[in-house]
């Protein structure tokens, strides 16, 4: 019993830490440099001959 308390508490504070990661990304964020992130990836289609595409 107490090791399933103990991970459930684990995981409350890893979900409420990963919250506040984000929170804090968004805010601040630039959206000219996310963007210049994304226009590095480019519009090319996904690779789909490998084995697990058929």
């Amino acid at each position: 019993m107490n090791q399933f308390f103990v991970v459930a508490i684990a995981e409350k504070i890893s979900a409420m830490e990963t919250a506040k990661f984000f929170e804090h990304r968004a805010a601040t964020g630039n959206a000219g440099t996310a963007q210049a992130a994304w226009d590095k990836v480019g519009s090319n289609a996904a690779v789909t001959d490998d084995k697990w595409s058929q």
